[in-house]
């Protein structure tokens, strides 16, 4: 009895959920390489290698942008001020989860992680956030490139608007508006659930700042990474391939929001191959699982990473 009771202090029931939610999400993205790794090897017999590079340095870097967002919005939402490894853990170790079927599961890992000391109402809250966040930034920026080949000023009008609408949005919550409302259509329980998630202050300016700095400059270097395809593969070379990341990006969101494959898997490709304006079928089919290859790695590599990393303490 004495050892079963010094084996749960040391390994916690939470614990085991965590590890079991990793291990489920591991799977599932091993599994999706494995079942395109024929189609993939044969593309690398002659590519260029330093563009290779140059693309999973690029993506790393965009994507490493991510946890600097969440970060601050950990930091916005809790009293204390967690440290940016431990932010980037909870965030990379979620992503991963996230590719399992359902979505939720990442921030399920989070909550069962943090339930200590975050409170899971806190951890919803800023994973709403985050969300608005990325989608706001995912359908402004592809528009925007999209708009560019159309008209410059359109372009830079529709930037500038946009960029007010998320500045008015952050600053003066319409996150706590837009839930508020819903709580009145909902159970007293749940509702009183959302009433601790919308007790917040607004966004400071500072915060809001960073914010947009952040998210600019990921999607800076994402469309770097995107330039890199067109070198590395010469099959890409005569097409437009700012367009076409521009509407991989936009096939991404309406992935996103169908929720019934994991990581819009299949959606994804399906939604890019329909709005792609130009190219053959092949090498834009290619091309979506080559990005969506390339994705991957970038979550496998930060994921790693940020479970390895020692976490010397939580706040700073």
């Amino acid at each position: 009895m004495t050892n079963d009771i010094a084996v749960s202090k040391k390994f916690p029931i939470s614990q085991w959920i965590t590890w079991f939610l990793i291990s489920i999400g591991l799977g599932w993205i091993f599994w999706l390489i494995f079942q395109q790794w024929d189609t993939l090897a044969k593309q690398f017999v002659n590519v260029k290698i330093e563009s290779v590079i140059f693309i999973l340095i690029l993506g790393f870097i965009s994507t490493l942008h991510n946890a600097f967002v969440f970060h601050l919005l950990l930091n916005k939402h809790i009293e204390k001020k967690i440290s940016f490894i431990y932010a980037a853990r909870l965030l990379f170790v979620g992503q991963m989860i996230r590719h399992v079927p359902g979505r939720f599961w990442g921030v399920v890992y989070q909550i069962n992680e943090t339930k200590s000391h975050i409170p899971a109402t806190s951890m919803i809250r800023i994973n709403i956030d985050f969300m608005f966040i990325s989608l706001a930034f995912a359908i402004l920026i592809p528009l925007v490139v999209l708009l560019f080949f159309i008209d410059l000023w359109l372009a830079i009008f529709t930037f500038l608007l946009a960029i007010l609408i998320i500045i008015f949005s952050l600053r003066y919550d319409w996150n706590n508006r837009i839930l508020r409302l819903v709580s009145v259509y909902l159970p007293k329980r749940m509702a009183d659930h959302l009433c601790k998630m919308t007790s917040t202050t607004p966004y400071s300016w500072t915060h809001i700042i960073k914010l947009i700095i952040f998210s600019s400059s990921g999607w800076l270097f994402y469309f770097l990474a995107w330039q890199f395809f067109a070198l590395a593969w010469p099959i890409f070379a005569d097409t437009n391939i700012l367009i076409l990341c521009a509407t991989y990006s936009i096939a991404w969101i309406i992935g996103f929001i169908s929720l019934v494959t994991p990581s819009g898997l299949g959606v994804r490709e399906a939604m890019f191959l329909l709005l792609s304006p130009s190219g053959h079928a092949s090498s834009l089919a290619l091309l979506a699982i080559l990005v969506r290859f390339w994705l991957l790695i970038n979550d496998i590599l930060l994921f790693i990473l940020f479970l390895v990393l020692p976490i010397r303490k939580k706040y700073v």
